[in-house]
């Protein structure tokens, strides 16, 4: 037998499975330079601004919801991965008996 009959094909449920993976995968390294631009921004906050309370609290709850985004796109990360593994383990599955 031809050893490329043993190589899986990239079909295109697996290349459009893979495509959903790389975007998630940007989405969240956006989501990652947004809340490192954050924390910067809650660094350089003046202390004695009058404001400054109000300022930090309102950074705090954007930062939070940065870390709840990263959460989100962690699990659809994990999920699309599974579904990706699963495609290519039924894909040599039957082939692993040889």
């Amino acid at each position: 037998m031809d050893a490329a009959f043993f190589v899986p094909e990239r079909d295109a449920d697996n290349s459009k499975i893979e495509e959903e993976l790389n975007e998630l995968k940007k989405t969240k390294q956006q989501f990652v330079r947004k809340k490192e631009k954050l924390e910067h921004q809650m660094d350089a906050l003046d202390i004695s601004d009058e404001y400054y309370d109000a300022k930090y609290d309102d950074l705090q709850r954007r930062y939070d919801n940065f870390y709840r985004e990263i959460g989100v796109v962690d699990s659809l990360i994990l999920e699309k991965t599974a579904e990706l593994d699963h495609a290519y383990s039924s894909e040599i599955g039957p082939m692993s008996r040889f």
